[in-house]
């Protein structure tokens, strides 16, 4: 059984036909004659089964230590992932991406993003330090940039920065900040549901007066 995922809708009794790694051909099953000449080549009979296409993790650490990423990539593969979305960087990781340095074995998931250096006090302690980190990371080829332990005052001056220069912010929401707020400028998702609980009280449909 097929699954389309862009309606939820279910086609049975599919044959997939795969050639250099690629899908070729899809129909009912035992209408493509070529299904019965393989060539030698290996058939998976995937009766009772479902085939969808492969999932994103959009929130992984594969490259923290690329020493240890065969090992996540494999894990990943078994459960269907095959393209990730990196939530920590440097600029040590952009520049061995453009080098081409980072381990991308044959097969393993595709790296589809990566922020640069995590937004803290360390390199954002003030709302200027935070817009000048966010051109930095834009101009070393990051593709979003993260928001980490950030004030109220910093974490909007990254996101209008952000908003100027083209690059999404994601990440981590101060506690002061309503995420409606963050919505509406800019931010795309929110990890880890704050920290703080604006998220939760900004999603809630019960409000309490006194």
């Amino acid at each position: 059984t097929v699954v389309d995922v862009t309606d939820g809708s279910h086609a049975a009794g599919q044959d997939i036909r795969v050639s250099g790694g690629a899908i070729a051909a899809m129909g009912v099953t035992g209408q493509d004659t070529r299904r019965q000449d393989t060539g030698g080549l290996p058939v998976v009979e995937g009766n009772g089964a479902f085939v969808v296409p492969g999932y994103v993790d959009g929130h992984a650490h594969a490259l923290n230590d690329p020493g240890t990423a065969p090992g996540s990539y494999a894990l990943m593969l078994a459960n269907g992932v095959t393209g990730f979305r990196q939530m920590s960087g440097s600029p040590k990781l952009l520049r061995d991406r453009r080098a081409g340095r980072l381990p991308a074995p044959p097969g393993a998931p595709a790296l589809l993003a990566t922020p640069g250096a995590l937004l803290t006090p360390l390199n954002s302690a003030t709302p200027g330090d935070a817009a000048a980190e966010v051109r930095a990371q834009k101009e070393q080829g990051a593709d979003f940039i993260k928001a980490g332990m950030t004030t109220r005052e910093t974490f909007l001056a990254a996101l209008a920065e952000a908003g100027r220069v083209g690059i999404p912010l994601d990440g981590h929401l101060p506690g002061e900040i309503d995420p409606r707020d963050a919505a509406r400028g800019g931010m795309r998702c929110i990890e880890h549901l704050g920290p703080g609980v604006p998220v939760f009280a900004a999603a809630c449909t019960c409000e309490i007066g006194r």
